[in-house]
């Protein structure tokens, strides 16, 4: 396997849950960025720091308008970014949850991902099955094996993936 792996698949597969399950299995220093929706009635797209959950607009990275959702380039570009940065200085893994085409127009926040992965340290993440310039420059990279998760394999990876980490940070 190649040094950062990227799940896809269909929405709900349990390509987040993968990741979680794996981070709760290794002894490291875990960084990078997760992206979820609001609480409740919110359906707003937010970003945090991996493990942590803020709910307020400095956090908020896509406005739904029902089905539609719009991506927030300052968030990406200046938070996203900060978040990388940061996760790049102190972590042995970092996490990307999930990359998609909200982040079409963040132009500073794709080259920070793009430098992450072209370091040595470790990623674990998520990338959205659309096609589309700036994903595909992250399944196309060198470093990056994209993996399909199914109903049938999604129990397996788990362990899988655990042993990589483990083996690229033992």
């Amino acid at each position: 396997m190649k040094l950062h792996l990227f799940l896809t698949g269909q929405k709900g597969i349990g390509k987040s849950t993968i990741i979680k399950k794996v981070t709760q299995n290794l002894e490291l220093s875990i960084g990078g960025f997760e992206t979820y929706k609001g609480i409740g009635n919110d359906q707003n797209i937010y970003i945090s720091p991996w493990n942590k959950r803020y709910y307020d607009i400095e956090h908020q990275v896509g406005i739904r308008d029902g089905i539609k959702a719009d991506g927030k380039t300052y968030t990406f570009d200046n938070l996203g970014v900060q978040i990388l940065e940061t996760s790049n200085k102190t972590s042995q893994l970092i996490i990307m949850d999930e990359l998609g085409f909200l982040e079409n127009k963040a132009d500073n926040f794709q080259t920070h991902c793009l430098k992450t992965i072209s370091n040595d340290i470790p990623v674990l993440g998520v990338i959205k099955e659309q096609k589309g310039l700036w994903l595909d420059k992250i399944r196309n990279h060198k470093n990056v094996q994209v993996i399909q998760v199914t109903i049938e394999n999604r129990n397996q990876l788990v362990n899988v993936i655990t042993n990589h980490f483990k083996n690229k940070n033992g």
